[in-house]
């Protein structure tokens, strides 16, 4: 699992890349949001979503078990190893918010399906 945020240049994912490189079945989790919604990722009665990336369906299926084992609602796949940038992305979002537009690091996201 690659829980780190980019460190490099936009689009890159410099932590997913080492394991890849290193032949593991990476699979981007955990860094879009606070470790505060780590340690409790309840907001009342609602549970917050956790998003996933990464090419093996298997490895995604093990991080789903442990997203939901922590308490989040589900773990949303994004899709294969192409969509990690994405992740990348979604994590400035989160620390935008949180921080930059002072919302406070009491922020979660949750899908929303009709």
């Amino acid at each position: 699992m690659d829980a780190t945020n980019m460190a490099g240049p936009p689009g890159t994912s410099l932590g997913f890349d080492a394991l890849r490189n290193a032949g593991a079945d990476a699979v981007k989790v955990f860094n879009c949001t606070g470790w505060e919604n780590l340690a409790d990722p309840r907001y009342g009665n609602e549970l917050a979503d956790m998003f996933m990336a990464g090419g093996s369906q298997e490895a995604k299926a093990n991080v789903r078990e442990l997203v939901k084992a922590i308490g989040f609602s589900d773990a949303i796949d994004m899709g294969g190893d192409d969509k990690v940038h994405l992740l990348e992305a979604f994590a400035l979002v989160w620390i935008d918010l949180a921080i930059m537009q002072k919302m406070g690091r009491g922020i979660a996201f949750k899908l929303m399906r009709r």
